[in-house]
């Protein structure tokens, strides 16, 4: 049966040199060309804790993902996801325990966001290599918030990136040629993101624009088993 298993972590430069570890991730490319990917992340100030799983087709569709999340040591919720016939279905437990389910009509290759870092570099692959104009990206949340501190079931938002090209980056965990692409984000960031590979490997992500100008995540520990 053939597979590949990746793990490493991703950590956060501050522009007066600054860093800290924020997330922890392990993925996935299945027998079935599927890739999966499970992330653990936190906040510079260790107030906020997420666990994601996602899990995408061979084509990066989505198929179902999963998360919950800790902030300020209390228990904020989770929330589980299926994509089936186009329609996003949504289970959403709340601090006291209940559950609310609901259905949402969903356009043609929409992304299902659950604010891994490493996701950022997946979402660039339904951005097309052969145009280098900007393209629309639309993406279905958990959180109406940059930093994702909070759960909801989320809206649907558009945005727009384009590919940049190809070029060789050194960051702590090594020297990777990758694929660079930039982000027009939905909160008003111009993101360049760095992915490496056929797993789409995140490598590096800059703050262009925006706030948090000159903050930088980057790979730093990598292995292939």
């Amino acid at each position: 049966m053939k597979f590949s298993v990746y793990h490493g972590q991703i950590n956060i430069i501050e522009p007066d040199g600054k860093f800290y570890d924020y997330e922890n991730f392990i993925v996935t490319r299945n027998p079935d060309g599927s890739r999966s990917l499970r992330s653990v992340s936190r906040s510079p100030k260790k107030d906020l804790l997420r666990d994601v799983f996602q899990k995408e087709s061979k084509e990066w569709k989505p198929i179902e993902a999963y998360g919950s999340l800790y902030f300020k040591d209390k228990f904020q919720g989770s929330v589980l996801r299926r994509i089936i016939d186009n329609k996003l279905h949504s289970w959403l437990w709340s601090l006291g325990g209940e559950c609310d389910y609901q259905v949402f009509d969903i356009p043609k290759n929409t992304i299902i966001g659950f604010h891994a870092i490493f996701h950022e570099s997946w979402k660039m692959k339904l951005i097309s290599n052969q145009n280098k104009d900007y393209q629309q990206i639309i993406t279905h949340t958990v959180s109406n918030t940059w930093n994702g501190k909070t759960l909801d079931h989320g809206s649907t938002l558009t945005s727009k990136a384009k590919y940049e090209g190809s070029e060789i980056i050194e960051v702590s965990a090594g020297r990777f040629k990758c694929e660079k692409y930039l982000w027009l984000t939905p909160f008003g960031k111009e993101l360049a993101i760095w992915s490496f590979g056929d797993d789409s490997i995140f490598i590096k992500m800059e703050v262009i624009r925006g706030n948090n100008k000159g903050v930088i995540y980057e790979l730093a520990e990598f292995i292939k088993s």
